[in-house]
């Protein structure tokens, strides 16, 4: 794998507050396909970054409305709305999802807890406590790392994906943050 390039992509990290990221690409020697080398703290389609959705989806699951939680994080509700529901729709899979990678790291993973979208953070929360010690990750970039950026990825479109999600310790040689007001060429 080689550097191949990249692009651009703004990144919302708290409310209004901002970053224009430079996402490279990686491409395979052998087979001639390219990657995008997402950092942890990036979820696939997503311009928020994922400090800011896992907890306002953790607080909507555990009961607070959408209303407080989107107040609570800076967003509009009807975006705090749509993380929630695509956290549920994809709750089911992403649960037997979790399990399997659980057991095969060692973790005991219970039975679904109703409703299944409080079992599914559970366990991802579980899986990442491993990447945290693996990797030295915060606990929500973990989760991203552990679900390859695809925790709220539409159920229909969650196919192989040319996107990879690496931890905070190489992601500074794969991005650069860049200054919103500066328009030079990233490294």
């Amino acid at each position: 794998m080689a550097f191949w390039s990249g692009y651009w992509r703004h990144l919302r990290v708290d409310g209004d507050v901002g970053w224009k990221i430079w996402v490279r690409r990686g491409r395979c020697s052998s087979c001639r396909v390219s990657h995008a080398l997402l950092p942890s703290f990036c979820l696939v389609g997503r311009s928020f970054g994922v400090e800011v959705i896992g907890p306002a989806v953790s607080e909507a699951v555990g009961g607070k409305g959408t209303r407080s939680v989107a107040r609570a994080v800076g967003v509009a509700q009807s975006t705090a709305r749509s993380w929630c529901r695509r956290h549920s729709d994809r709750s089911r899979v992403a649960h037997a999802v979790a399990v399997m990678v659980g057991l095969a790291v060692g973790l005991g993973v219970a039975a679904v807890v109703s409703p299944v979208e409080v079992s599914v953070l559970s366990v991802l929360q579980r899986l990442a406590g491993v990447a945290c010690e693996r990797e030295g990750l915060g606990r929500w970039p973990a989760v991203s790392l552990v679900t390859s950026g695809m925790w709220l990825v539409p159920v229909g479109s969650a196919r192989p994906t040319t996107l990879r999600v690496f931890p905070d310790g190489n992601e500074r040689r794969l991005m650069a943050l860049i200054d919103p007001n500066d328009e030079t060429r990233p490294p």
